[in-house]
């Protein structure tokens, strides 16, 4: 199933205007606050074609992979601003509670959290493979194309997910992985 850019944005509206908890990371978000999340999300009346219970699946598995760049973006545009604690206390944003935002800024604060968070950083800059796809989901585009009747090979989808507009590739790691991949199906075919 696919979600729209509309549907999405209004995911993370809906996230954002009730963050009730110092709920970090995913894993600490409870059950509850999904199920109010969702009763939201279905008083906005979108049309869907699929059941119910397929629909919750769907925007609770969007819900768990954006979560955590909603939080770094809440946690960003503060810690950036204001250097110290009390500052970061004192500027909470309006979204959320005073009193909630202090647990989330004490979480951020903690020493397992920041040697964590040095760590994942780390590693997002050792990928090497960048897509261009922004916020819409490559399946979606996928399945566009073969409404309209263009049924690409894995190899072309590849292509059109890492080249930029301007047909550049978006990374030289993918360019060289396109280019293996073509010369072992030239290999093959040829």
């Amino acid at each position: 199933m696919i979600i729209t850019p509309k549907v999405v944005r209004e995911i993370g509206v809906i996230f954002n205007s009730s963050i009730n908890g110092p709920y970090i990371k995913y894993s600490e978000y409870p059950k509850e606050e999904f199920e109010t999340l969702f009763a939201r999300f279905k008083e906005a009346q979108f049309s869907y074609t699929c059941t119910e219970h397929e629909l919750k699946d769907v925007i609770e598995l969007h819900v768990k992979i954006r979560f955590s760049s909603w939080m770094s973006e809440l946690r960003r545009g503060i810690f950036k601003k204001y250097p110290t604690v009390g500052e970061r206390y004192a500027h909470a944003p309006e979204n959320v509670p005073p009193r909630i935002w202090r647990q989330m800024v004490d979480k951020w604060m903690d020493e397992g959290w920041k040697k964590t968070s040095t760590i994942n950083k780390r590693n997002r800059t050792k990928s090497k493979l960048i897509h261009t796809t922004g916020s819409i989901p490559m399946a979606k585009h996928r399945k566009e194309m073969q409404q309209i009747g263009i049924e690409l090979s894995p190899l072309d989808l590849f292509k059109m997910f890492h080249v930029r507009k301007n047909g550049i590739w978006a990374s030289n790691k993918a360019k060289e992985m396109h280019e293996t991949v073509e010369s072992m199906r030239s290999t093959v075919i040829g």
